[in-house]
């Protein structure tokens, strides 16, 4: 079998293609963890369970993968950086499930929150503080107002706009954020 980087595995693969997708062109996510498993003996590799929307990578997102793979070989930490629609969540997330991380995104605005958590339902999601409304309806009250604060030989934690300060909005969403694989924060 020609090595995962030799144009004729790629071009292989593409002529793999099932009837169904006929005018999808470029890798399928589906052969990834064999393809991938020749060409780096010393990883691990896991088989990615990508939303149903994501087939194939194009060839420019399957060369970024091998990129950050290689890159993992030597280092602990790899950086993607790349232009807008690009693709960069897919190739990061491909490569999280790949290697079998947990991730940790961070988005700049709540709109790419959204964007992510709706291409990955599964994921965590953590805004802001200012997002959540505390158990104590007042208006114009968020949970950015907390006073979240341990007391007594306990150290529980007590609030006064969240007398039941485990089952605050936000402090739920980070612990749901933080028992997941995949989070995502602004």
């Amino acid at each position: 079998m020609p090595a995962a980087t030799d144009p004729a595995f790629r071009d292989g693969l593409e002529s793999a293609d099932t009837e169904s997708e006929p005018t999808d062109r470029g890798v399928p996510v589906s052969v990834l963890k064999d393809a991938l498993s020749d060409e780096f003996p010393g990883l691990t590799l896991h088989n990615p369970n990508l939303p149903a929307k994501f087939t194939h990578l194009t060839d420019e997102q399957y060369e970024a993968i091998l990129q950050i793979l290689d890159g993992f070989r030597e280092n602990k930490v790899v950086v993607l950086d790349a232009p807008t629609g690009s693709g960069k969540t897919i190739i990061a997330e491909t490569v999280r499930q790949l290697l079998g991380y947990r991730g940790l995104y961070v988005c700049h605005s709540k709109t790419l929150q959204d964007q992510f958590y709706s291409d990955f339902p599964t994921s965590g999601i953590v805004k802001g503080r200012s997002n959540y409304l505390p158990q104590r309806k007042i208006k114009g009250l968020t949970c950015a107002d907390c006073n979240k604060s341990t007391q007594g030989e306990s150290q529980k934690p007590v609030c006064s706009w969240c007398p039941d300060v485990k089952n605050c909005e936000y402090e739920v969403a980070k612990r749901r954020a933080l028992a997941n694989p995949i989070a995502v924060i602004n």
